[in-house]
């Protein structure tokens, strides 16, 4: 299993499509501390902590109908 924050092209993980030549970083979720391979986007990756998609919706559904419950 590799270290939080290491960077590999696409082709080195398994990637045969078009994302061969992408840089992905092994990531760890905050909240659940899942870890998995993301693609590498720059800056917002510099920590190897990258939210999971069941976090991400989670986080918008609280700010999207929290909002509107405070509202009210």
């Amino acid at each position: 299993m590799p270290e939080v924050g290491t960077i590999v092209r696409g082709r080195d993980i398994g990637r045969d499509d078009s994302s061969a030549h992408r840089k992905f970083v092994w990531a760890e979720c905050p909240r659940y501390e899942e870890e998995r391979w993301v693609r590498h986007d720059g800056a917002a990756l510099q920590s190897g902590r990258r939210y999971c998609k069941r976090c991400v919706v989670v986080l918008q559904n609280e700010f999207r109908y929290g909002a509107k419950a405070y509202q009210a």
